[in-house]
């Protein structure tokens, strides 16, 4: 659970930021092509972090703190950590 809730609050503090600086939300949002073209990987991971409104992110939390128990452990036991 302590993984869950740093996750949750890293996503507010990385959004809310994004909201505030439109050149970090740009960087660290998905572009498929930038993505594949410039080998951007890294978006793959930060574009989860950015949201672009109150709305997205609410539902994007909700959503997470509901089921993001069940995946880590699906995750840690298929990785073969200990949770």
């Amino acid at each position: 659970m302590p993984l869950l809730i740093f996750l949750l609050v890293s996503i507010v503090a990385t959004t809310l930021y994004g909201w505030f600086d439109g050149d970090f939300q740009n960087r660290w949002m998905g572009h498929p092509a930038r993505i594949y073209q410039k080998g951007e990987w890294y978006r793959l991971i930060s574009t989860g972090f950015i949201h672009a409104d109150p709305m997205h992110l609410a539902f994007n939390l909700n959503s997470l703190y509901l089921f993001g128990e069940v995946a880590l452990v699906e995750f840690s036991s298929i990785w073969g950590v200990r949770n």
